[in-house]
């Protein structure tokens, strides 16, 4: 198994702030406690999660991942948020005198992915990364004519409106 290609941080990033919880193995494997299968699952999982966070704020996550600045940015929130739950794996770690508990954390992610993303969003902008997709899409402004002034005010085909403007006014 390998990381998806949409995925950020590595298995090697994870690696190096987690060596010394895979028992005097060079790398995870299938015999370390999260195998090296379930950490590229835990990257795949978070990163899944900030790129929805993206697209939520109308970025493309295609456009974040080919800058590399705010590529950097994600790989560290992703490394940050798998290295926590590869310290799950392990009962006896983390946590200690921490305000946040093991499912707080997991119940946590996903608002935790759009409030790193809310936070750089303009950074994001500021670094070329146009919105894909802006919040204002899908909105049409009706009504900016009198209806006597349309050119369809008398086809039924058409979908028209139940009232007209100024149709109280007193002349």
């Amino acid at each position: 198994m390998a990381i998806r290609g949409d995925s950020y941080s590595s298995v090697a990033g994870i690696l190096a702030l987690t060596r010394h919880l895979i028992e005097g193995e060079t790398t995870f494997n299938t015999t370390t406690r999260p195998t090296e299968g379930e950490v590229e699952g835990m990257i795949d999982e978070s990163s899944g999660l900030l790129n929805l966070s993206l697209r939520k704020y109308g970025f493309a996550p295609s456009a974040v991942y080919g800058n590399s600045t705010t590529k950097l940015a994600c790989d560290m929130w992703v490394r940050g948020k798998t290295v926590k739950m590869v310290e799950l794996s392990h009962p006896s770690q983390g946590f200690a005198g921490d305000n946040e508990t093991r499912v707080d954390m997991l119940d946590g992610l996903y608002g935790a992915a759009d409030k790193f993303v809310e936070k750089n969003a303009l950074g994001f902008k500021r670094a070329g990364i146009a919105i894909a997709d802006p919040s204002s899409q899908g909105l049409v402004l009706t009504g900016t004519t009198l209806q006597a002034d349309r050119s369809d005010p008398d086809n039924d085909a058409l979908e028209q409106p139940h009232f007209t403007r100024r149709q109280f006014d007193v002349p």
